[in-house]
């Protein structure tokens, strides 16, 4: 599986496809994530 340490957590991704992706995400105390959609 894929896993990336950001400056705000963290991400491993579960599941991808052509399609779609799943990803487990982590965010650490007082950090926050940007919105966005895709």
């Amino acid at each position: 599986m894929n896993s990336e340490v950001r400056p705000w957590g963290s991400y491993e991704v579960l599941q991808e496809s052509a399609i779609h992706k799943v990803k487990s995400i982590i965010v650490q105390p007082g950090k926050r994530l940007s919105y966005q959609r895709h």
